[in-house]
């Protein structure tokens, strides 16, 4: 079934049963987001980002954008009738308003900052029973190490994902 899914970040339109070019509506979709989504990757003929039509990939691209309200979400099928896609997720660490107001004031922009929040969430999920303010620089290193050598990542990705943590205090 062919639905196209838009919010007030981004556009996913079907291209086949099984993919979806991704459109932004603010900023660009990076390579950096596309490793946040399984088998996402940039496409010659579209030539755009597309990822699988699917509930973990769509659920992927939530977790990237952080939608205010459910009214800005809306799925819509070829005939204009409208759909609440299922959002079941696991639970992750709330990052503090703190923090992105932090971030607002040094004037990151909002794809970083989406992108840092969801480094965070991790990072806190991953000590979730540890007060944020109790984890040590052992403890941060350990956590890089963890992902680095699970995961396979870029320097780059490695760095963004250490500024993420860093910022928090």
């Amino acid at each position: 079934m062919k639905i196209k899914i838009e919010n007030s970040d981004y556009i996913l339109s079907p291209i086949s049963k099984e993919r979806y070019k991704i459109e932004l509506k603010l900023g660009k979709f990076t390579k950096e987001h596309a490793k946040n989504i399984n088998g996402c990757y940039w496409s010659k003929t579209q030539q755009s980002w597309v990822m699988p039509q699917t509930k973990e990939s769509v659920q992927q691209i939530e977790n990237l954008f952080t939608i205010s309200t459910p009214k800005n979400n809306k799925a819509e099928k070829s005939g204009n009738h409208s759909n609440n896609i299922n959002k079941t997720s696991p639970p992750k660490a709330a990052v503090p308003k703190e923090y992105i107001d932090t971030l607002q004031l040094k004037g990151y922009s909002n794809a970083t900052i989406k992108s840092y929040k969801i480094h965070l969430s991790k990072f806190l999920t991953y000590y979730k029973n540890i007060q944020p303010n109790k984890i040590s620089d052992e403890q941060v290193r350990e956590y890089l190490l963890h992902l680095i050598n699970d995961n396979n990542l870029s320097v780059s990705y490695q760095n963004m994902v250490i500024n993420s943590i860093m910022k928090r205090c």
